[in-house]
């Protein structure tokens, strides 16, 4: 037999989108699989429907248990995962049928390659579109494992846990954050780690495979609470963990912590519930950075709309009201 995948999918609400993720995965070419459904209290019919599932498919087992979020859900999953490799897929996407197959092959591409990802497609409404063009490439990609961490800090590699699969050995030794949102960043960064003191390989490859759904109703864009409280706290952890000997990653975290609060007071400009809520209080986090950092870390173009945030706020606002109504916004 083939060696054991161990596909972790954490279910919460999907009723309408599960059907077609658990389809595309018993669908794959590479079928020694075992399909790990983690109902994480949902409050629909997903439990209903998971049970139906696993009386089908004998591949299928079913976890219930108390919501207690995505990370805790696929930490439930990990702890019964009985496979040489592990595979996390969000249950409101799914898969082309080929992925494990390509997956598995570019285990044998090079000697101590612990993790391979396929390329990521975004589905909208029907329509597929390329997710992150920095993201894509035509080759495979090595990435050794002390560089893995500072590409995951920097996003200048895949940095979702769904698009990847994982030697068990390794994945099982990390845990995600429970209570944390944006966590595959912080879970990566610890599975670097494992793979600088094992000095093993990452795999990136051009195939494209997994769809990411967009949906409006997915934890990225209905948040009761902004996401980048969650992004800032992670990196917090990054460098809480990393100490301040590491200058190069200390460094590019703080370029990013700069860029992301630039970022979110400009997506907040003309957003009526979450601007009056948060706008002073992140004006008053970025007017910490020097200007020196500040330039540093962004464009010059958006250095100078970082500075009318915080010196000519209205300024701003109105330009992108009159930016907005050219087009060149969609509002916020």
């Amino acid at each position: 037999m083939p060696p054991l995948i161990s596909v972790i999918v954490p279910i919460y609400k999907v009723e309408y989108y599960m059907d077609e993720c658990i389809e595309s995965i018993l669908a794959q070419t590479y079928s020694n699989l075992e399909i790990i459904l983690v109902d994480d209290g949902s409050p629909d019919s997903c439990p209903q429907k998971c049970d139906e599932w696993a009386e089908k498919e004998k591949r299928i087992q079913v976890i219930h248990k108390k919501n207690g979020g995505l990370s805790s859900a696929r930490n439930a999953g990990l702890k019964i995962a009985r496979g040489e490799y592990i595979s996390f897929i969000d249950s409101d996407d799914f898969i082309e049928e080929h992925m494990y197959e390509e997956l598995m092959k570019g285990f044998s591409m090079a000697d101590n390659v612990a993790i391979t990802s396929v390329r990521i497609l975004q589905y909208i409404n029907g329509n597929v579109l390329n997710y992150k063009e920095e993201w894509s490439f035509d080759s495979p990609h090595i990435i050794e494992g002390k560089d893995f961490t500072q590409k995951i800090i920097a996003e200048t590699c895949s940095i979702p846990v769904w698009n990847k699969l994982y030697q068990a050995d390794i994945c099982k030794k990390v845990a995600f954050k429970e209570g944390r949102n944006n966590e595959d960043t912080l879970f990566n960064y610890f599975i670097g780690k494992e793979l600088k003191s094992k000095k093993a390989l990452v795999i990136e490859l051009p195939y494209p495979a997994y769809y990411y759904r967009t949906r409006p109703d997915s934890i990225c864009t209905s948040t009761k609470v902004p996401l980048i409280f969650d992004v800032l706290k992670n990196l917090d952890d990054i460098l809480a963990d990393i100490g301040p000997n590491d200058l190069e990653i200390v460094s590019i975290i703080r370029e990013i912590q700069i860029r992301k609060l630039y970022l979110f007071l400009e997506s907040i400009t003309l957003n009526k519930v979450w601007k009056p809520l948060y706008y002073n209080q992140f004006r008053e986090i970025l007017r910490q950075v020097s200007r020196t950092e500040m330039k540093h870390a962004l464009r010059p173009n958006d250095f100078c709309y970082a500075l009318m945030h915080l010196y000519c706020p209205w300024m701003r606002t109105v330009m992108r009201i009159f930016l907005q109504k050219l087009g060149h916004y969609s509002k916020a």
